[in-house]
């Protein structure tokens, strides 16, 4: 059997509360062969929600780094969490979120993506 059409995806929900951020991370690295993607779907974003932040930095080798407001604002690009917003980036693009602001908690899907290589 081959891998032609099929895919292998990993669901996972995220509930982001008070007063809280996650750190800059990635899901995978250049010689990794699977996540290749990773897609946010944002269900529920209340006022003062935290929003994505990606961080533009070359050292692959940082699978866990700092927490987002640590790296310089010229290396952050920030998405703003929308409710229905879908976000697809490469699996290896460092990124985390800023800090969640709202007591109300912010929830959505994350989904990995990836492509088993083809058996020649």
């Amino acid at each position: 059997m081959n891998a032609i059409g099929k895919f292998i995806p990993k669901l996972g929900a995220e509930c982001r509360e008070y007063n809280c951020d996650a750190i800059a991370h990635r899901h995978a690295n250049n010689d990794w062969t699977i996540p290749h993607l990773v897609a946010i779907y944002y269900t529920d974003v209340p006022d003062e929600s935290a929003d994505l932040v990606f961080i533009n930095d070359k050292d692959n080798s940082i699978m866990r780094g700092e927490h987002c407001h640590e790296y310089p604002a010229e290396k952050q690009y920030i998405v703003k969490s929308k409710t229905g917003r879908l976000v697809c980036h490469d699996a290896r693009f460092l990124h985390g979120t800023t800090v969640h602001k709202s007591h109300l908690p912010r929830t959505c899907l994350v989904i990995e993506v990836g492509f088993p290589p083809l058996n020649k």
